[in-house]
Formats: C-alpha cells, structure tokens, sequence
C-alpha cells in the first residue's frame, strides 16, 4: 500500500510451504517474477502472507512480517523456488519416468528428496500441481 509501504502478498509469497513442507506454486515463472520485484523493486516495510508459512528449518513463521524479516523471507521464497526448479530438472531431465509409485507416479523420486509426506489422495494435491508448474516451465 503506498504511502504505508506495506505489501499484501497472500499466497504470493511461501517460503518452504505450509504443513507439506513445499510452497504451492502453480506457475514458476510468475512466482519467481513476483518474488523478485516484491524483493528488488517493491521493497516492503511490512509484508502480509495469506497464512504463516515454514522457513527454512521447518519451523512456521507469523504470516505478518515486519522490517529486514521480510527481504529474508522472499530471499527464502526464491531460494525454495530454486531447490525446486533444479529438483524437477534432475530428476526429468530424460522425461517422465517410466516407472511408477502407487502414490506419487510418476514424481516418487521426487517426493522422496524433498521429503513430501502429504497425501496426495486429498484433491487437489498441492503435490502435483507443484510438478505441473514445473513441468510446464521446462516445456516452454
């Protein structure tokens, strides 16, 4: 908000996610972009998450971040992005795998590094609308 230099980012910004451990991130590209210009141009006083998200240990931060917090908190956006991205490269570098797992085909590799526990039986997964925005940025 001008004048205030406060940014509502609801689920713009995630950190290392919610109860899953991984930020939903739908589409990589417009994440990153967002994250970056909240980071480098915005650059906010005050910033106001949709939910109180994980850092980097694990542990769930107040969803209302105040002073220097916040350029740690979209740094620690960009840097789970980056896992992320370079994560889904590894392991498809040569496509989908052919194998599959009963819950996570065909990301069970996946899933496994970045240590998702979720169940992805409760629709949508946050999993793999992950793996589809990633997915999607190799694509293109």
């Amino acid at each position: 908000m001008e004048g205030l230099n406060w940014a509502f980012a609801a689920d713009a910004v995630q950190m290392y996610g919610g109860l899953s451990g991984m930020p939903t991130i739908e589409n990589a590209t417009l994440y990153r972009n967002s994250v970056k210009r909240l980071l480098e141009e915005v650059c906010p006083k005050q910033l106001f998450l949709g939910y109180p998200f994980r850092n980097k240990n694990g542990v769930i931060q107040s969803a209302q971040i105040e002073g220097e917090q916040v350029a740690k908190v979209l740094q620690a956006s960009l840097e789970m992005d980056a896992k992320l991205s370079d994560v889904v490269k590894r392991h498809l570098s040569d496509g989908l795998p052919t194998e599959q797992h009963e819950l996570y085909a065909p990301f069970s590799s996946i899933a496994d590094e970045m240590g998702y526990t979720g169940n992805p039986r409760h629709l949508p997964c946050a999993f793999f609308v992950i793996m589809n925005g990633y997915l999607e940025e190799r694509i293109r």
